[in-house]
């Protein structure tokens, strides 16, 4: 991953105790993430460290807006993301300690910390798989109504098919077969 640098955090220095820092996701920090999607988000990270002795505990907070199209009509929509995700750093020689889940080993030495790896997933775990909500408690709809009459006609189009399936020459003879077997 490309070091974007915004989102460095200097441990050197850092006397122990509880730390705050503030980072922003926008269309420029996916673009420094090869591994990023393309999405249009606008959102807030808020880090809490507590700084101990041979050990860091950070609490990531995001919240923000995904700006994508919806999945159903095709509209343009917001989707409110929020994730909390705890991450452990802990002092000691990265080779030869086991990395854990949630756990990070950096050389006590280590100078200044990127945290845009952890800040990228914590943004893919709160975005949503698909891209839709109930919009029905807005004041003014985002749906594309052209798009969702269009929808609607398709399903009254299938029981149409359903309707014609069921009246079909091949149900009348399996019909006919089945009253000649009984």
């Amino acid at each position: 991953m490309k070091n974007s640098g915004n989102f460095s955090i200097r441990l050197q220095g850092l006397k122990e105790g509880v730390h705050h820092f503030a980072f922003v996701i926008d269309k420029h920090f996916l673009a420094t993430c090869p591994q990023a999607p393309r999405e249009d988000v606008d959102a807030r990270v808020s880090v809490c460290m507590d700084k101990q002795p041979g050990l860091m505990v950070l609490d990531f907070h995001l919240q923000g807006v995904l700006k994508t199209p919806c999945d159903r009509c095709l509209a343009d929509i917001r989707i409110p993301l929020e994730n909390q995700y705890r991450l452990w750093i802990k002092a000691g020689d990265p080779a030869a300690d086991a990395l854990e889940e949630d756990v990070l080993v950096l050389h006590p030495e280590t100078p200044v910390w990127d945290a845009t790896s952890v800040v990228l997933e914590s943004l893919l775990l709160a975005m949503p798989l698909v891209r839709q909500y109930d919009c029905s408690a807005e004041e003014v709809l985002p749906c594309d109504p052209a798009m969702l009459a269009r929808i609607s006609g398709e399903s009254q189009g299938q029981a149409e098919q359903e309707s014609a399936k069921a009246n079909s020459p091949w149900q009348v003879l399996q019909k006919f077969a089945e009253s000649e077997n009984s």
